[in-house]
């Protein structure tokens, strides 16, 4: 079984995804296991030698998942938490939104983008970031701020937002006014996209970047948009 893809500096490649199969029927999952900030990959035909049968019924559900590195997977295959990063070492699907996906047998979709906050990106000099997860999440494709994405395409059963840990990172702070404005905002973005489906806002893990403020904070715009 192959699939044919197109890379960076649009060269063709065919990739064979297995060989020496015994006879029967089997089931191939494609997976872009790193954030659009590592690549954009197009997905152009699939081949076999024997017949291609139809796709599994899709899941009943459909998880919707916005976050930052956690959610992409940065450095989930790394062999100590000091390796510097490479795109080798991402991998979404040992991240947890994937897993809990699997745990609820559901379709997902992944918004990811490292070092994002809601209104302040990690490190960042400034209070607010010129460019952040609230403005990502409404586009196509992450590095493209055109075309932003046509929400007619789907409609997720939840969305889960767990950004927080980036805005409270190294350096200045935003102020409570500008995090609630932020995080507010694209609360009001995803009800304009999806109406009334629930959305989920987790605060940072305990031992993590930003818990305490974040988890201070969170709650005031979700109760304002609730």
């Amino acid at each position: 079984d192959c699939l044919l893809s197109r890379g960076l500096g649009d060269v063709y490649k065919r990739q064979v995804l297995a060989e020496g199969l015994p006879h029967g029927v089997h089931t191939v999952l494609v997976q872009k296991r790193t954030e659009g900030e590592q690549g954009r990959t197009t997905l152009f035909a699939v081949g076999s030698d024997g017949p291609l049968l139809d796709a599994p019924q899709a899941p009943g559900r459909h998880i919707e998942f916005i976050g930052d590195s956690h959610t992409c997977g940065y450095g989930t295959e790394g062999k100590s938490p000091k390796e510097p990063f490479t795109p080798e070492t991402e991998n979404c699907d040992l991240a947890w939104g994937c897993i809990i996906a699997r745990y609820f047998d559901a379709d997902y979709t992944l918004i990811a983008h490292s070092g994002q906050g809601i209104v302040r990106n990690w490190g960042d000099e400034k209070e607010v970031s010129d460019c952040t997860m609230r403005e990502r999440m409404m586009r196509t494709f992450d590095m493209e701020e055109t075309p932003l994405w046509d929400f007619a395409q789907y409609r997720p059963d939840i969305v889960v937002i767990k950004l927080g840990s980036n805005d409270f990172s190294e350096g200045v702070a935003p102020s409570e006014e500008a995090f609630n404005a932020s995080y507010a905002q694209a609360l009001r973005q995803i009800r304009a996209a999806y109406g009334d489906v629930p959305v989920l806002c987790v605060a940072p893990a305990e031992n993590t970047t930003g818990y305490g403020l974040s988890l201070i904070h969170i709650s005031e715009p979700t109760r304002q948009e609730a």
